[in-house]
């Protein structure tokens, strides 16, 4: 309301929870991101969301079991992964940086900021050299998203990742070795 009525600018965080696994949020993050992200689109003229996929690299040591799953188990020498697969779009943090610049520049809209390209845990923790293992399936909450990809043609215009998956991974490596 009062970016509004300053006519100033909102970028908002959001998320791909808002897709859980039928094109609507199946926890409460999701809901909340998606009651935000509609109520800023209502109310201001200069409101651009961007929806992040699964953001990994530095800077993310201070989020606990938020933390993305490479970093998790690159503490603790291992991880236990859900059975099946589950694939994810991967944006490393840098690419996420490039896009709210971006977004400092682009009209009111929802925007999406991921790879465009969906892979299995297990390839990012083989990037790693990390044993894993694997949770029965008792163990999967309802609510959890077997696979999300980023469709490009919802990123900003202009906006591209510039790290592909191996690229993010070697160079997270190497920030977290030093």
């Amino acid at each position: 309301d009062y970016a509004q009525l300053k006519d100033k600018r909102v970028i908002y965080s959001s998320s791909a929870a808002i897709y859980g696994t039928t094109g609507l949020p199946t926890n409460i993050y999701g809901w909340s991101k998606l009651m935000a992200e509609d109520y800023g689109m209502k109310t201001c003229d200069r409101f651009v969301s961007l929806r992040y996929f699964n953001v990994y690299g530095p800077g993310e040591e201070h989020k606990g079991k938020m933390a993305s799953v490479v970093y998790q188990a690159y503490k603790r020498g291992d991880f236990k992964l859900f059975p099946g697969k589950p694939r994810r779009d991967f944006i490393y943090v840098y690419d996420v940086v490039t896009a709210n610049l971006m977004a400092a520049n682009t009209s009111k809209g929802i925007y999406e900021v991921g790879s465009g390209e969906e892979n299995a845990f297990e390839t990012m923790l083989e990037g790693f050299n990390i044993p894993f293992s694997y949770h029965t399936k008792d163990k999967i909450p309802s609510w959890y998203q077997y696979n999300t990809k980023a469709d490009k043609n919802r990123w900003i215009p202009g906006w591209k990742p510039n790290y592909s998956l191996h690229k993010g991974l070697n160079h997270y490596r190497e920030y977290l070795n030093k």
